[in-house]
């Protein structure tokens, strides 16, 4: 298990609390989901309790499965009260998903509780901007209501997008119970990461420079820029590879692409487990990070990815024309604009023409940042605190 809510739930009850996490028993993400056999399934990990709601499996993030999902996880909440050990003193909710919401809300009044609710993703605002739903669709009206109920009722909103604020207040006419709470890294965890087998690591050692990626190959992850760019030099620069570690809907597509291109520059490798990737960062020159150029970013940006590329004290490349520019605050790198195959290419010939310490430097910026602004336990106290006031 890993992520923003485990590493939450671990660092919470570390202080004393009693928390148990409650999730979705299935999500197209998941690697291997957990093995279920009622509504609900209860285990204990990390001096936590996890209650995992029972829902359908689906293929992947388009299925109307996905959509059923969200009302039963929603429905079947009003059930929870009888697996928890004590009545809560607060009960936070995570988007994206905003049915559930409405299940949360109900516990919170049925025990007088604290409603948080987190913002990790902007919806339904994405599903327009990126997924081409209409305004009108009854889904998506469905959804603008619980959200602007949500900025009304909830005690405490929180969000890993630092500029989530102005769009709280566009939505609701304030936003001043609005909390940013980045995500982060367990210094511990990141600190002493599992190894990579050999041939793993023979794969990226074969250029004399290396910008990798690591994570989801999607459209909003701008994969097919990096792509772009590397075909611009690979003629120029054939000692600069270029490796793309992760699964998505646009692999197979930019494998083609590669193939086509006869760009021996470029290879795409599977995931890793999240215990090797600063293994694998550790293997780089440099780092890749990569946007859409859409305003849906005037936000901030919240990736798992930032918190762990900044502590791999490795110089990052940052293709991104959105707000709250994490690269940019912290020194760790270059920020060229969205979607500008040229001005990432320049930028990468550029990072490769710095001496090692030049590079080291920038890298060096970045994990002091990460420590300072990124280091999870320092992260929950902010949550505790507010639970406590």
């Amino acid at each position: 298990m890993g992520g923003r809510h485990y590493y939450l739930a671990r660092s919470l009850a570390s202080q004393g609390f009693d928390v148990t996490l409650v999730s979705a028993s299935f999500g197209h993400k998941m690697r291997k989901p957990p093995l279920v056999t009622n509504r609900f399934t209860t285990s204990e990990q990390d001096g936590f309790d996890i209650v995992w709601v029972r829902v359908f499996k689906y293929l992947g993030s388009g299925s109307p499965v996905r959509i059923l999902n969200w009302f039963l996880f929603a429905f079947y909440l009003r059930f929870l009260p009888a697996f928890l050990s004590e009545k809560p003193d607060a009960v936070y909710y995570s988007s994206p998903s905003l049915i559930g919401y409405l299940g949360a809300e109900r516990l919170a009044k049925k025990f007088g509780a604290k409603l948080f609710f987190e913002i990790r993703d902007i919806w339904p605002l994405t599903l327009q901007k990126l997924g081409g739903y209409t305004k009108n669709n009854p889904l998506i009206r469905f959804m603008y209501w619980v959200e602007r109920r949500a900025y009304k009722n909830a005690d405490v909103l929180i969000s890993n997008l630092q500029g989530a604020g102005k769009h709280i207040a566009n939505m609701a006419g304030q936003s001043d119970n609005f909390v940013w709470v980045p995500n982060g890294v367990l210094v511990g965890e990141v600190s002493s990461p599992d190894p990579l087998p050999s041939s793993f690591q023979d794969e990226i050692k074969k250029w004399k420079f290396v910008v990798g990626y690591t994570g989801a190959i999607g459209k909003v992850n701008a994969i097919n820029v990096l792509v772009e760019a590397a075909d611009l030099i690979k003629e120029s620069h054939p000692d600069i590879g270029f490796v793309a570690i992760g699964e998505g809907e646009q692999k197979k597509h930019l494998m083609s692409r590669v193939a086509d291109a006869n760009m021996s520059n470029f290879t795409f490798l599977a995931p890793v487990a999240k215990s090797q990737v600063q293994s694998a960062l550790s293997l780089f020159d440099a780092l890749y990070l990569g946007w859409l150029d859409d305003d849906l970013y005037d936000f901030g940006i919240g990736a798992n990815k930032i918190p762990e590329y900044l502590y791999s004290q490795r110089p990052v490349i940052h293709s991104y024309s959105g707000g709250c520019d994490p690269i940019e605050a912290s020194g760790a790198g270059v920020t060229i604009p969205a979607e500008d195959a040229r001005k990432l290419a320049k930028a990468i010939v550029d990072l490769y023409e710095m001496t090692p310490e030049e590079r080291l430097s920038l890298g060096e910026k970045g994990r002091a940042y990460a420590l300072e602004n990124y280091d999870f336990d320092k992260l929950s106290l902010k949550i505790s605190e507010l639970i406590r006031s």
